[in-house]
């Protein structure tokens, strides 16, 4: 009997990590060295970067200081509707109990002249109060 030889697959082998060169020789020597002038450029680069980036901070502090003082008329605004809308629902339920308010009212005012006169009445009685 012939022995067949089974072949490995390696699917996997594509994604192992190649372990990277730490040799800081070979960077500086593929970079050629600056000049002065280049550096200069450099520098008038980043610096003018620099100052567009005040402007536009500038830009945006300005904004906010807007942003801000419609956020503080806003506030005013929804402080002077809640007023309001409870002065109208305060309108509304009086106008909706006027009647029952009233009715009470007339109810307590009855019930106190009948204790009064119920306490008069048993003084007299009891002689304290003279009626000439």
């Amino acid at each position: 009997m012939a022995k067949s030889k089974s072949k490995k697959i390696h699917v996997f082998g594509h994604f192992k990590k190649k372990k990277k060169r730490k040799n800081s020789e070979t960077a500086t020597e593929q970079q050629p060295l600056k000049t002065v002038a280049d550096l200069h450029l450099e520098v008038e680069e980043v610096a003018q970067t620099m100052k567009d980036n005040i402007v536009k901070i500038r830009d945006r502090e300005g904004k906010l200081d807007v942003m801000v003082e419609r956020g503080e008329v806003l506030r005013e605004g929804a402080n002077q509707f809640a007023v309001m809308t409870n002065r109208a629902r305060r309108k509304m339920w009086l106008r909706a109990h006027r009647r029952t308010l009233i009715l009470w009212g007339l109810l307590v005012f009855v019930i106190i002249i009948l204790i009064v006169a119920a306490i008069l009445i048993i003084l007299w009685k009891s002689g304290v109060i003279f009626v000439d």
